[in-house]
Formats: C-alpha cells, sequence, structure tokens
C-alpha cells in the first residue's frame, strides 16, 4: 500500500433545510512526478498553460467555480480533472445537496496554482450532527446568542466561508468556541484543526489535539481518525502507534472506510497492535466492498500474497482493476507489476509499463522501483544503470525500503552512479532497519566479508536470520553457508541443505549455486554431478557470477559434463565479465590449455 500522509482542513459551507452533508478535505499536495497537466494541455484565455487539479471525489454533478476555473472539468471514475490558470490561489466546489466548500491554496502549504503543474484533492462526504435551520444569519444570531449550540456551529461555519455574508475568521473562531464549550462535538473538531493549522488563530498543537480529542471521546468518527493520523505521524504529539492503532479502531467501529483502511494495514503491518492477517483482510473487504480506492489496491495484494485469504490471482486483478479505475496510484502500480513480471496474467511487459506510467504520474513510489527494476534489466526499455538508479533513489526517498537496498547496492558497486560504498552501506543499513529482508540480506554480507564495515560473523549471522524468517531466499541461502562451514555457528549439515532447498525451490541464484556446490562434493547430500549442473545453469541465467564460474570450472576437468574447453572458456570470460576475481586467471589457464 504506496502510504501516503493524510492531512486534513474541514472547510464548509451553507445552505437551508439540509441535514449536515457536507464535503471534508483530507489532504491537498502538489504532485511534482504528475505530468497530467501537460499531457492534457488545457490553456487559459492568453495561452498560457493550466494547472490541473485532480480532485478524488466520487460524486457526480459537482460545479467548480471561480475566476481561475478554465472551462468544463472532466469527470472520471474517482473524481474530477479541474483546471484552473496560473496564479489561481483558491476555487469554490457546489453541490445542491451539501455545503459549498472553498478550497483556498495556502491553506495547504501551495502559494498558487503554477502553469503546467499537476495537484491532487482528496475529499470525502461527511455527515455532521446538526440540523441547519430555516431562516436568515439574524435568526441563526439570535438563537445562538440564547445557546443554541448548533446555530453558534452553522454560524462558525458562514463565517469561515464567507456564505451569504463577507468572511470574518475572528467571527467563524468565536462562534466555534461558544459552539464547542457548550458540547457541540463537530465545533470542537473544526476549531481543533483551526488551532491546528493555525489559520486566523495562533497555530497552537496543545489546543488543536485537547479540542479534537474532546469530539473523539464523544464519539465522533472523524475525530477519532484525525487523532489516528497525528498519533501515526507524530503530527503535533508524540508518534504512539498503539493510540493510534486504538484511535483507528474507535473510528472504523463506526464505519469510516478510510479509517478501516489504515486500522487494516496496522493488522497487517503489526503496527500499534499484534500482526493478524485475518483481522486485516476482512477490514480491507469491508472497506473496499464500499469503495474505498486505496482499500481495493490492498485487498487485492491481500489476494496476490495470500494474506489472511488463500491465493486467488482471479480476484487479485478484480480489486486491482477496482482500484486502478478509480486512479488510484497503489492499485495502478500493482496492476501494472502483475503484467511486467507475469504474475497471475500471461507476461506482457507493454502492458504492465502502461499502467506503471500511469501510476508513475501521480508519483507513487512502488511504481518507481517497479521502474527501476525495468531500467535495469532492460524489460520493455533500453537497459539504462543510471535511469534505474535515478528511479530508485527516487523511491527510496519516498520510504520505499525495497529501493533503499538498491540504492545502497547501485552506490557500493557503481552501477549507474559514482561509486561511493559509505552511502551505500547507509542505504543499505537504513533499508534493514525498516525491515526489508533483501537489504538485511545484503547487509550481512557485507558484515561477513567486511565489505564497508568491520567485519562481524555475529551480525552477519543476526541479519541473515531476519531475512530468513521473512522468507527471503537469498537470506536462506547465506545463512545456509554459515551452517556448512561452521562459521559463527557450529557446522550442521542438515540444516544448511534445508535451508538451500527452500531458497533454490524460490528461485534464488545464491541458494541454487551453494546447492549446485553441495550435490558437486557430497556435503549434506549424496554427490550428484548432474543435478549440480542444472542448478548452477538456472543460477547462471539470473545473471549470477559464481554460478558461470563454475560452469566453467566442471567443463574444464569435465565434472558432470563431458570435457570442454571451449565451453569452459566461454563460461569463464562471462564471469570475469561479471566481475568475478578469480575469473581473469582461469581464462588465462583455460586459454594456455587449448595452444
Amino acid at each position: 500500500m504506496n502510504k501516503r500522509s493524510i492531512l486534513s482542513f474541514l472547510l464548509v459551507g451553507w445552505s437551508m433545510f439540509v441535514f449536515g452533508q457536507e464535503f471534508e478535505v483530507i489532504g491537498m499536495e502538489v504532485k511534482p512526478s504528475d505530468q497530467s497537466a501537460q499531457i492534457h494541455q488545457r490553456n487559459d484565455a492568453n495561452g498560457t498553460l493550466c494547472g490541473m487539479v485532480r480532485v478524488l471525489l466520487n460524486e457526480p454533478d459537482v460545479k467548480f467555480e471561480g475566476s481561475y476555473v478554465v472551462g468544463e472539468s472532466e469527470f472520471f471514475t474517482a473524481g474530477y480533472n479541474l483546471y484552473l490558470a496560473s496564479g489561481a490561489k483558491k476555487f469554490t466546489i457546489k453541490h445542491e445537496n451539501f455545503f459549498p466548500i472553498e478550497i483556498v491554496l495556502q491553506n495547504y502549504g501551495i502559494k498558487s496554482v503554477e502553469s503546467g503543474a499537476t495537484y491532487e484533492l482528496t475529499l470525502i462526504q461527511k455527515q455532521t450532527t446538526g440540523k441547519m435551520e430555516e431562516g436568515s444569519v439574524e435568526d441563526l444570531v439570535k438563537k445562538a446568542e440564547n445557546g443554541d449550540n448548533n446555530a453558534q456551529y452553522q454560524l462558525g461555519k458562514i463565517y469561515a466561508n464567507g456564505i451569504d455574508v463577507d468572511p470574518d475568521i475572528d467571527a467563524a473562531i468565536k462562534w466555534y468556541q461558544k459552539a464547542a464549550e457548550n458540547g457541540n462535538t463537530d465545533a470542537q473538531y473544526d476549531l481543533g484543526m483551526l488551532y491546528y493549522y493555525g489559520q486566523g488563530i495562533n497555530k497552537d498543537y496543545s489546543k488543536a489535539k485537547e479540542l479534537i480529542a474532546k469530539a473523539a471521546d464523544a464519539n465522533n468518527m472523524y475525530a477519532q481518525f484525525r487523532l489516528g493520523v497525528m498519533y501515526e505521524h507524530g503530527f503535533g504529539v508524540s508518534t504512539d502507534l498503539k493510540k493510534s492503532y486504538e484511535y483507528y479502531q474507535k473510528s472504523a467501529n463506526q464505519g469510516f472506510l478510510l479509517a478501516q483502511n489504515n486500522l487494516a494495514i496496522f493488522y497487517n503491518l503489526g503496527r500499534g497492535t499484534e500482526k493478524n492477517l485475518d483481522k486485516s483482510f476482512e477490514l480491507f473487504k469491508l472497506a473496499a466492498e464500499a469503495g474505498n480506492g486505496f482499500a481495493q489496491g490492498n485487498l487485492g495484494r491481500c489476494y496476490e500474497f495470500g494474506q489472511g485469504v488463500s491465493k486467488d490471482c482471479e480476484k487479485a486483478i478484480y480489486w486491482y482493476q477496482k482500484s486502478a479505475d478509480q486512479y488510484c496510484a497503489y492499485g495502478q502500480a500493482r496492476l501494472g507489476s502483475l503484467y511486467i513480471f507475469g504474475i497471475c496474467v500471461e507476461k506482457d511487459i507493454k502492458k504492465g509499463l502502461e499502467w506503471t506510467q500511469k501510476a508513475l504520474e501521480q508519483g507513487e513510489q512502488l511504481a518507481q522501483y517497479h521502474m527501476g527494476i525495468c531500467y535495469q534489466k532492460g524489460w520493455g526499455v533500453k537497459q539504462d544503470y543510471k535511469t534505474a538508479f535515478d528511479y530508485y533513489l527516487k523511491a527510496a526517498e519516498q520510504g520505499s525500503s525495497q529501493a533503499m537496498t538498491n540504492v545502497g547496492v547501485f552506490y557500493a558497486s557503481g552501477m549507474g552512479v559514482q561509486q561511493d560504498l559509505k552511502k551505500g552501506v547507509e542505504w543499505i543499513e537504513k533499508a534493514a532497519s525498516e525491515g526489508d529482508a533483501q537489504g538485511q540480506a545484503n547487509l550481512g554480507t557485507y558484515y561477513l566479508n567486511g565489505y564497508g564495515v568491520i567485519q562481524d560473523v555475529s551480525k552477519a549471522k543476526s541479519l541473515f536470520e531476519k531475512a530468513s524468517e521473512q522468507g527471503n531466499a537469498d537470506g536462506q541461502a547465506f545463512l545456509a553457508s554459515l551452517y556448512l562451514t561452521g562459521n559463527g555457528v557450529k557446522a550442521n549439515p542438515n540444516k544448511a541443505i534445508e535451508l538451500l532447498q527452500k531458497s533454490a525451490n524460490q528461485g534464488s541464484a545464491v541458494g541454487q549455486s551453494f546447492l549446485a556446490s553441495c550435490y558437486i562434493n557430497g556435503v549434506g547430500v549424496n554427490k550428484d554431478p548432474k543435478k549440480a549442473i542444472d542448478l548452477y545453469e538456472a543460477a547462471a541465467e539470473k545473471g549470477y557470477p559464481d554460478a558461470y564460474y563454475n560452469l566453467g570450472a566442471c567443463y574444464s576437468s569435465g565434472v558432470g559434463v563431458k570435457q570442454d574447453l571451449k565451453k569452459s572458456l566461454k563460461y569463464f570470460e562471462t564471469a570475469e565479465k561479471l566481475g568475478h576475481q578469480q575469473a581473469r586467471q582461469a581464462v588465462e589457464t583455460i586459454k594456455a590449455a587449448m595452444k
């Protein structure tokens, strides 16, 4: 789940005779990697390229108003593409069944719309507890002055958004304050968010938390969700995953879809609570079936990997497609990965790259990581290590631990970037600390060999064990190597073979090559040179240098195959090109023997 930080600010308007249906802004952000505005190419009256706001709101018949709005918005499955002239600072969203809402860009850290830039605005439909009163603002004032906390709250909204009055943030705060003091939970929440962002009032995280907590304690599910976000990310409070989990749970129990999705992630990862894939699956399913695009992508992942449910490729594809159709970048990236790697579907790199590109336009880190793989391997694109590194770095900077590992490997080896072993180790250490199993396995090899770090077999063993416990094939193979040699552990060939078979069965070139050597030498298994050759060849197909070197050795001496010096030379030369340190001498030896 591409996990994004969710910010919220409640801006609402006023309408007569309507129960409190309103839109709430979950977040607005610039998408620097998204080229949609430039692709759609809509210009303002002066011929200047517009900026584009992707408004994620699954509600038909929404209208957008403002002097900077250019032409009609475009409706798609998950929302609207809204075009704004360069310099736009605000616009209004209207719908006959909802309070109008004015979006002021500076409230979200955006000075104004830039030409050709793409932004994303996420909203939800929010039900408030109060009912709008019939009559004028003057009528509301009378009721408010008589202590009607609902009228006080409505006045706060009216003045905050300038509905039938001039906007007056001081008046809005005054009435929100009165309503909050009189126990109106919506006012407590809205006023808390004003303090949180410091709009019209000095920013005060402590006061914000106090007000939002009051609303949460009164069972306001939006306030409960917001506290969950605050405690998860340390927004104005110390990070506390246990408290975050508790507030997400309270909100989710009331049916708030975003809370259900976030709670499911906590169960899936064991954050703030014990890991429980069954509960995670049920919550993802609940939110996905109710239409939440993020949950749909996560549910697809459950079916793809069999998390909390039996693996089901058909259902994985179905939910990824549902998510992708809602313009959810994570769903698009996961759907693309199926086609790129040939998982659950026939491999189709072209189709996979099309979906990956859509997710890339939104800056999705998983798509950046997968595009890095494609450029590294030359899948569907011209092989380019520098471009691969650039994509890995983008994903790593967004928090992808898998990408962190690859960035570290590229720095350490000088692939696509100037070699910098220190930076390489730093990135791999970061990946390992984030729990990336491949990063743990790679860092383990560094400690095992004293590469970029002080040699420490004990640390290497610990890292291999962590990676192995997560099912990482390379971690299993390297841990097995310790048990084969008795390096840092008591030698145990049987345990080593068990680990190597698991590793090889997962397709690890390291595991296949190590296991092949066991069959060559009869360590932990009966000698079987032919089986060894098959394993070496499987590892060589993945580009593993040791496998090419060992195949060269087998053909030079006729072990498991008929002696063939030409083939031996070919394998040794390939091993040399891949960086095997002993291959150069082997090449010279074979050439001398062939004269």
